[in-house]
């Protein structure tokens, strides 16, 4: 699932649990680093995380909840919880 789908979810599931307003903000990094020795590449570093910051309106009240890298919507759901 993508992250896009992620934020969708969690917008779904808050309005669906009493939030009278959702928006979620969705980011991705990538980072990619080398190192050279005598003009030859001897280590090679990439990685990437992503998150989503999800914030609520529910009961007069604003809540925040945010997540690294999601892979589930049981996460989507608890972090969405958290956040009413």
């Amino acid at each position: 699932m993508y992250l896009e789908d992620y934020a969708e979810k969690a917008i779904e599931f808050a309005l669906q649990n009493g939030s009278q307003y959702c928006d979620v903000r969705a980011e991705t990094t990538e980072h990619k680093g080398f190192l050279l020795e005598n003009g030859e590449i001897e280590h090679f570093v990439s990685t990437s995380d992503s998150g989503l910051g999800i914030r609520v309106l529910a009961g007069g009240a604003w809540g925040f909840y945010s997540i690294s890298n999601p892979i589930s919507i049981d996460q989507i759901k608890n972090a969405t919880l958290d956040a009413i």
